[in-house]
């Protein structure tokens, strides 16, 4: 969760209460290549184009061969648009290939829908499951028809199934540069699926779009996941699980199941889905990272791709943020940038990205990273691709994200992997070092321009890499500043300390091997062994020259505890506080999750098939339970629907719930006596919270809802359920 509110009050201050600026949210990674849809295409920077490689502009073939002008290509229309990127070239473009070539992969087994167990009842991006996802395409040759799509703005349709559930017509394209590119064909490439191609209103879940990314390169395939798990704890931040996926009847193994930075993501985060949204491409040598350019537009399209309607008063306002973190002193960024900008969630997003390693990220590329623009005015830094995190970056071709490799089992890097990089740099260290190599293999310009930060630091990156770097002014601008720098250190230490802790990701790891492991012994597409799959994921310590993540855990947080500027940092939390004037907006999202036996534990937001003596039939309403053992007082407790509204409808003062005793509030809007909230619940879902103070005491995220079913939780997860108000949940058809 995230605010989209503006506090008025711009001057910020230093108070030593407890932590209140946590961000809250539930589910999952690397926000993914945007879907295209033939709504729409991906905008310059996106992979592929004729003549540019993978970040020229899509060749654009839809209005030109949409004979039928229905907005996208049917068969005969593809096998003549085919032609044409035949005889011109799609600028698709293979890295080097370096070393040993991978095993070409090789059919899979055989699945039909009857074979696989259904969780229609889990979240989409829950991540205790494995579902199942059936593509089924028209022709068999549908992977060099995808391939040959690669640089265009056509999707290819295919029928999809999940969860017994079929979805007629989605459209499918390949996504991603290296993660294609450097992937031969028969191996697994990153997937596209857009689920409104043909119908506009159709969904899986709550989503639309679903991208499915290969993990190329991360031999533990949980990079992306568990970056996101650590991000989410305070910011906006992608969610991802792992899918399984069969096409035309054949499985080709797991995907790593990212979250689309889109509508509904913003609704989902911010409350609203008004505002502008871009996304900073990796581009070969990035550059993105909000360097004042000057006030012609035409620079900043080259950098930041708009990926709503187009805006001259968003691309004015982005070049305002530019300008005052170019000219404003850092004595006075507190009060120019606190209307402008979520600065806690940056530096917060700056941390994370710098404590994980992320080798796509701001710290080293200026890139790779998405912004929106709130209808408040109000900046926020959104993480988007995570899957070069957790592991230790060197330099060399390919950027400093190519992964060390010892003696791990894993087989070769890459085409086009990385050589060993310079030695590192120690907790006192400048940030200096050779830059990063961009894909093409060329270093990048160092401070004050793309590429920029120590990509041979390896697991000793210094926090305060790229304080001199103006290409990177979040970092040098921001960081120049006491007050932040402080606060920034202060989240390094914490995810240092709380986070990377291997106590804290043992639990996520083991559950996610578990999960995985037969699937992946059992993939034949697979970009790393099986081997290289347990290894990295080995809760016991590994050998010196292999890699685990437990072992980048233990040596990461190690190193970021004992450097000197975190050691130096007072002991109490200090904590950036805006000071809230009557009627602003309060920012649940920096509020802490705390224990507490009222809980939310069912709720209902379709029609009952049988209501009488409940309720109207057609009234939603939610269940608060008290599981302690003493009454609770509920005053000043509220309920709300949005995030950026937590305090949206009180509980009746002196109202006390007795303890075991269920408590009812209808959602209705009505204005007659009783427990009725002002919001009425969404059949499509949202996110619920129970607040008391500053905290979150519960919260409830539910998706599209289903006719004479309730939602919440039971035995441990969270689902369709028989509605039993004021009672104890109950599975749908128990007793």
């Amino acid at each position: 969760m995230q605010t989209i509110h503006r506090r008025k009050i711009m001057n910020l201050q230093f108070c030593a209460r407890p932590s209140v600026l946590f961000l809250i949210a539930a589910g999952l990674c690397a926000v993914s290549e945007p879907a295209m849809g033939q709504r729409g295409r991906r905008g310059p920077g996106g992979p592929g184009g004729p003549g540019g490689g993978p970040n020229a502009p899509d060749k654009l073939l839809v209005e030109k061969y949409d004979l039928d002008k229905d907005g996208r290509l049917n068969a005969e229309e593809r096998v003549e648009a085919r032609k044409e990127v035949a005889t011109s070239g799609n600028g698709r473009r293979r890295g080097p290939r370096r070393g040993t070539p991978r095993e070409p992969g090789k059919p899979g087994e055989k699945l039909q829908p009857k074979d696989v167990e259904s969780f229609s009842h889990r979240g989409v991006f829950d991540q205790g499951v494995l579902r199942t996802i059936f593509l089924n395409f028209e022709s068999e040759g549908w992977e060099a028809e995808l391939a040959d799509f690669k640089a265009t703005d056509v999707l290819v349709p295919a029928d999809l199934t999940v969860d017994g559930q079929a979805y007629p017509q989605v459209g499918v394209s390949f996504r991603g540069a290296s993660s294609f590119f450097m992937i031969p064909a028969g191996l697994k490439r990153s997937l596209n699926i857009s689920f409104d191609f043909v119908d506009g209103d159709q969904r899986f879940g709550e989503v639309k779009t679903l991208n499915l990314l290969n993990c190329n390169g991360d031999d533990s395939m949980m990079s992306s996941m568990l970056y996101s798990n650590v991000a989410r704890t305070r910011m906006a931040a992608p969610r991802a699980n792992f899918v399984r996926v069969v096409i035309n009847g054949e499985s080709w193994g797991i995907y790593c199941n990212v979250e689309q930075f889109n509508k509904d993501f913003l609704k989902r985060n911010f409350g609203s889905a008004k505002g502008a949204r871009w996304k900073v491409s990796g581009s070969p040598n990035g550059d993105g990272g909000l360097r004042y350019l000057g006030e012609e537009v035409a620079p900043y399209k080259e950098r930041f791709d708009l990926k709503s309607k187009e805006d001259p008063e968003a691309w004015k306002a982005l070049i305002h943020l530019c300008k005052v973190l170019d000219e404003t002193a850092p004595a006075d960024l507190a009060e120019a940038l606190d209307p402008l900008l979520d600065i806690d969630s940056v530096l917060w997003f700056l941390a994370v990205d710098v404590a994980l390693l992320n080798s796509d990220g701001y710290w080293t590329r200026a890139s790779d990273f998405s912004i929106f623009l709130d209808t408040d005015g109000r900046f926020h830094i959104v993480p988007h691709d995570m899957n070069e995190a957790f592991q230790e970056p060197h330099g060399g071709p390919g950027g400093p994200g190519g992964r060390r490799r010892g003696p791990r089992g894993g087989g070769p890097p890459p085409f086009g992997g990385p050589p060993e990089g310079p030695p590192p740099v120690g907790d006192e260290g400048d940030g200096e070092g050779p830059p990063p190599r961009d894909e093409e293999g060329r270093r990048g310009q160092g401070r004050g321009g793309p590429g920029g930060a120590s990509a041979g630091a390896g697991m000793k990156l210094d926090p305060l890499v790229g304080l001199e770097d103006a290409g990177k002014p979040l970092r040098s601008k921001l960081l120049a500043n006491p007050e932040f720098k402080t606060r920034y250190l202060q989240h390094v230490k914490h995810i240092a300390r709380d986070l990377l802790a291997w106590e804290a990701l043992a639990p996520q790891v083991s559950r996610t091997r578990s999960l995985l492991s037969d699937a992946v012994a059992k993939d034949t597409r697979k970009l790393a062994t099986t081997e290289a799959f347990l290894l990295s994921t080995s809760p016991d310590p590994v050998g010196e020259e292999e890699a685990s993540i437990r072992k980048f855990a233990e040596e990461r947080a190690a190193f970021l505890l004992g450097h000197s500027a975190i050691q130096a940092l007072p002991e109490e939390v200090v904590e950036l506080a805006q000071k809230i004037e009557e009627g602003d907006s309060v920012v649940s999202a920096q509020w802490p999750r705390v224990d507490s036996p009222l809980q939310i534990t069912e709720i209902m937001a379709v029609e009952m098939e049988d209501a009488a003596g409940i309720q109207e039939r057609s009234t939603d309403w939610i269940e608060i339970h008290n599981t302690g053992k003493e009454a609770l007082d509920l005053t000043d407790h509220f309920l709300t629907d949005n995030p950026n509204s937590p305090r949206k409808w009180a509980f009746p003062k002196g109202l006390t719930l007795p303890a075991g005793q269920y408590l009812l509030v209808w959602a209705d809007k009505s204005k007659q006596p009783g427990l009725h909230a002002n919001f009425k619940l969404s059949k499509k879902g949202e996110h619920l919270l129970l607040t008391h103070k500053e905290s979150v005491l519960s919260e409830l995220e539910y998706p599209r809802q289903t006719r004479g079913k309730s939602y919440g939780p039971l035995e441990g997860s969270t689902g369709y359920l028989q509605p039993t108000p004021g009672a104890a949940n109950r599975a749908v058809g128990g007793q």
